[in-house]
């Protein structure tokens, strides 16, 4: 089948649609000019920061096709993006909760769902091996009924995680915990008991992760490290605990990454390698040490994507694809080894995207949905399988998006949004999560497309979802983020049809739900950025309805918790970026103008001095200046 053009069955509407972008927006014609304009006159040539859909889509404005999307660093003005597509070529960015302009879209790929690379990685250890732990010769027939007690608990935790309900599945872990170490105090020597309690350590803090409590979920990770080590230690020659310290590493380096501590997160990554690679070297013809090395290759890939070292991290990506393919030819009738094939083709994709090479990335994405049909095909019952295959969909989209082909992206997301309706129930949150994503991206694609108003239809039924899912569990950092990403997307296209009242409202939502987060997990620092996108689409709209105090109110709120941030740390060039455009703003609304346009140009220049400003940057630097000397000739 030809990914590009599939003609799977719509399940949103129509694409024909009468209603067209209303385009252009109030001007102001003074010297100043609204800073929105400025940027959306860069806007015209190359990509200014948007706001993104978790996992699913939002359109920003054109890039050359075959070039990488290098966003500019929190621009955070995207209000007019909306307007004036018409049937323009535009770009989908997929990817977490908003996008990271530092990052590009590649980091939007790779970090895909943090919660859900966690959790089913807290799966990957086995059942079996928490079972295995604790029956040891010599037990005591008491010792295996707690220890039947304590499995169960974790069998009742892997079953909330699966149902979404990571609260329930932290007391069941917890609870299991509590009864492993137990009985590795009351038997010391029984290894199996001990590392029973590194098992539990590993699954607690994979969900605490997902919650995005990061600092409690690291050190669930040391506490299961530090048993293994001593573990391993104490048994040099058994494999199985050098495979455990391996992947206490690994998860290490998740939360790290998470953290944004990138560098020592490698450096777990690589810690993790070397005893991997040590393992697979002493028995090549071991499919499970193989796979260790190989997924030990790809976390570091993963880890170098998020430092911008493409070269590197595709070089990694290369060597776990080398293993997948020796081992899927070898036995070409296993079908765990052609997935794993499939999924490096991802991999490599993701890299070639951020580099720019996105007609090289699609093969990469049809060569992993070629693979992934057949499974899919050979193994009808299998959701998991399915799920791949409507992802594998979505990325094709996404490239083809790119590369300028709207009706070839469609028909692949509307092929996914068919896979995953067909799987999805009440039951099962991570399909219903997969389905809000699918509505969010088609509606992208036609709002660009100038279909706004069976986009915005598309918008609302992924909306509605979400509100379902971040009801079921309010700690759900994820779907928190997709939830606030659709009040805003939604605000974006009521934007478009020129409801700019139902806009503000819809952007009210967004930010409400941010800061309702922030408010919870002030620790968390990873949800700013959103905040800062949702205050200047915020204060743009209460500008676009003349609505002149409220939106200076917005902005000088902005102001001040900017320059808060920039007095606890200084250096931090995305907030002084953010600074300098909501002076800009708030000059255009003739606010201490001179002063503040002034200000606004100043800062610019200090972060071009210091190689900080990106080619758009550098252009509305250019467009400050003029704006300033034309002020200042009044």
């Amino acid at each position: 089948m030809a990914p590009g053009s599939t003609t799977a069955p719509s399940t949103v509407g129509s694409p024909v649609d009468s209603d067209d972008a209303v385009v252009g927006g109030g001007t102001v014609s003074s010297a100043i000019g609204p800073a929105r304009g400025a940027f959306d006159d860069i806007a015209r040539g190359e990509v200014l920061r948007a706001a993104v859909v978790h996992r699913g889509a939002q359109v920003v404005t054109p890039s050359p096709a075959g070039t990488a999307a290098k966003l500019d660093r929190g621009d955070a003005v995207p209000a007019q993006a909306a307007r004036g597509f018409g049937a323009a070529r535009a770009e989908i960015v997929p990817g977490g909760g908003f996008y990271d302009a530092d990052r590009g879209e590649s980091r939007a790929r790779s970090r895909d769902d943090i919660s859900e690379l966690t959790v089913s990685g807290l799966m990957a250890q086995g059942d079996e091996e928490v079972y295995r732990g604790g029956m040891a010769v010599g037990t005591t027939v008491g010792a295996g009924r707690e220890h039947d007690r304590a499995a169960f608990s974790i069998t009742r935790g892997d079953q909330s995680v699966q149902h979404g309900d990571f609260t329930e599945a932290l007391r069941n872990y917890r609870e299991g915990l509590t009864v492993m170490e137990h009985l590795a105090a009351a038997d010391p020597r029984n290894a199996g008991f001990q590392r029973d309690s590194s098992v539990a350590h590993n699954r607690i803090g994979a969900v605490l992760m997902a919650q995005g409590r990061f600092a409690e979920a690291i050190e669930n990770h040391h506490d299961s490290l530090a048993i293994i080590a001593r573990l391993a230690d104490a048994n040099p020659n058994n494999r199985g605990f050098q495979r455990d310290l391996a992947w206490c590493h690994a998860k290490i380096a998740d939360v790290l990454t998470a953290q944004g501590r990138l560098g020592e997160a490698l450096e777990s990554c690589r810690a993790s390698l070397v005893i991997s690679a040590r393992l697979a070297g002493e028995d090549r013809r071991s499919a499970d040490h193989q796979h260790d090395l190989a997924r030990a290759y790809e976390a570091i890939g993963a880890r170098l994507m998020a430092q911008d070292d493409w070269a590197e991290a595709l070089n990694a990506f290369r060597e776990s694809h080398t293993i997948r393919d020796r081992f899927a030819a070898e036995d070409p009738r296993n079908a765990g080894f052609k997935r794993d094939l499939a999924r490096s083709y991802a991999k490599m994709a993701d890299v070639l995207i951020a580099q720019g090479h996105v007609a090289e990335a699609l093969k990469n994405d049809r060569a992993n949905l070629v693979i992934i049909e057949r499974l899919a095909l050979a193994d009808p019952q299998n959701a998991g399988l399915h799920r791949e295959l409507a992802e594998s969909h979505n990325r094709i989209g996404d490239a083809l998006v790119k590369l300028g082909n709207l009706d070839g992206a469609l028909a692949n997301y509307r092929a996914a949004l068919t896979g995953i309706a067909r799987l999805a129930d009440p039951g099962q949150t991570a399909l219903l999560y997969d389905l809000s994503a699918s509505y969010a991206r088609i509606g992208s694609v036609l709002r660009a497309q100038g279909h706004i108003a069976t986009a915005l239809k598309s918008h609302h039924t992924g909306l509605a979802i979400r509100n379902r899912l971040a009801a079921v569990d309010p700690d759900n950092a994820i779907w928190q983020s997709a939830l606030a990403a659709s009040h805003a997307e939604i605000g974006d296209a009521q934007t478009a049809l020129g409801a700019d009242a139902e806009a503000l409202a819809s952007y009210r939502a967004s930010l409400a739900v941010i800061e309702r987060w922030v408010d919870a997990h002030p620790q968390n620092g990873g949800w700013e950025p959103d905040r800062w996108v949702l205050v200047n689409k915020l204060g743009d709209q209460l500008a676009r309805l003349d609505r002149r105090e409220e939106a200076l109110a917005i902005y000088r709120n902005g102001v001040s918790a900017a320059e808060q941030s920039l007095a606890a740390d200084p250096n931090q060039a995305q907030r002084r970026w953010d600074l300098a455009v909501l002076n800009w703003k708030l000059a255009s609304l003739d606010d201490d103008p001179r002063r503040r346009l002034a200000f606004a140009v100043a800062t610019i220049r200090g972060l071009k001095a210091q190689g900080e400003l990106t080619v758009n940057q550098m252009q509305v630097l250019l467009l400050a200046e003029q704006r300033l000397a034309a002020l200042s000739k009044r």
